[in-house]
């Protein structure tokens, strides 16, 4: 599903809203985009609005909450602001 700024991954058909399947995949504002594998996505994205850095908007995030697999996060977040800075991060299981 698109809609201005953001790409959601949401069911095809009638269905409830799970949290581990159905998220925002990508949002975008006005100098920064980010892109993620779950909903680590709106969490980045409400960070970089409240003015932090990429690097920063990427720190601090847990595991998908899915037992016993405990699912990394996979997220991008880039800036074409004059920082220009990339902030890649991939939180793997230990």
């Amino acid at each position: 599903m698109r809609r201005q700024g953001e790409l959601t991954v949401a069911p095809t058909g009638p269905a409830e809203r799970d949290a581990l399947r159905h998220y925002p995949a990508a949002r975008e504002g006005t100098d920064w985009l980010v892109l993620g594998n779950g909903e680590q996505v709106a969490t980045i994205a409400e960070r970089l609005t409240g003015g932090a850095l990429p690097v920063a908007a990427l720190d601090q995030l847990d595991y998908e909450p899915d037992p016993p697999i405990f699912t990394p996060r996979i997220s991008v977040s880039l800036a074409w602001t004059g920082l220009e800075q990339l902030g890649l991060v991939q939180l793997a299981v230990a």
